[in-house]
Order: structure tokens, then C-alpha cells, then sequence
């Protein structure tokens, strides 16, 4: 497993990737964040962020493809 310095700068620099560690790093990194050890959102959350930047990048991939069927089906995108 990273070092807590190592952890903590990818947390900081948002390349922090919880799928890496298995479920026990994972809730050691999460006691880490709760005692203070280190500082960030909980692994649930840095989890939920990932999976989030996973779908924006998966929609801005496919509007590359299809920039008028995403703009249909997803009008939130676009910004008047």
C-alpha cells in the first residue's frame, strides 16, 4: 500500500483511485481520514466523486461521436 503521504497527495491532487486497494486498505485509508491521519472526503465519497468524472468523461467522449444526440438526451449540458 502508498505511503500516507502518497495517498494524501493524490487525494489532493484528485488522482486518488480507491478501486487500487481492496476492501481493507480501503477502510484503513477511511479510519485515516476520520482520525485526522489524513485529510479529504470519505473513501464513499471520493468513491461517488470518481464514479462521477467516470460518467462525465463517458457523456463528453460520446458527444464527441454524437454531439446532437447527447444534446437531446441530455440537455443539462448545455449551457444558454
Amino acid at each position: 500500500m502508498a505511503s500516507i503521504k502518497e495517498i494524501q497527495e493524490a487525494i489532493d491532487n484528485n488522482t486518488f483511485d480507491p478501486s487500487k486497494y481492496n476492501s481493507k486498505q480501503r477502510r484503513a485509508i477511511d479510519a485515516a481520514i476520520q482520525k485526522g491521519l489524513l485529510t479529504g472526503p470519505s473513501m464513499s465519497e471520493l468513491q461517488s466523486q470518481r464514479a462521477g468524472a467516470a460518467r462525465d468523461v463517458a457523456t463528453m467522449d460520446e458527444a464527441v461521436k454524437n454531439p446532437i444526440g447527447v444534446i437531446a438526451t441530455n440537455r443539462k449540458l448545455i449551457r444558454w
